[in-house]
C-alpha cells in the first residue's frame, strides 16, 4: 500500500466515526466524549503525523480531518 493509499484509508476511517460519534454526542458526558474522541480519533491522527516529509497534499488531507473533528465535536 502506498503512501497516499494508507492517508486515505485514514482519513476516510477518522471521517466514520467523527459521523458515528456525532449521532451520539448529546448523550454522552464532556469526559466521555473525550475519552471517545482519543481513542478513536487522536489515536489515528497521531499515527499519521509519524509521517515525516510528506508533500503537502497528503498533510493537507490529515489537516482536513483535524480541523473537521474539532467542528464536528464541538
Amino acid at each position: 500500500m502506498s503512501i497516499s493509499a494508507h492517508i486515505t484509508k485514514t482519513c476516510r476511517g477518522v471521517f466514520f466515526h467523527l459521523h458515528n460519534i456525532r449521532k451520539i454526542k448529546k448523550y454522552l458526558s464532556e469526559d466521555s466524549l473525550c475519552t471517545i474522541f482519543h481513542a478513536f480519533i487522536t489515536s489515528q491522527l497521531s499515527y499519521c503525523s509519524l509521517m515525516y516529509g510528506l508533500p503537502n497534499v497528503q498533510i493537507s488531507k490529515q489537516q482536513h480531518v483535524q480541523n473537521a473533528a474539532v467542528i464536528y465535536l464541538t
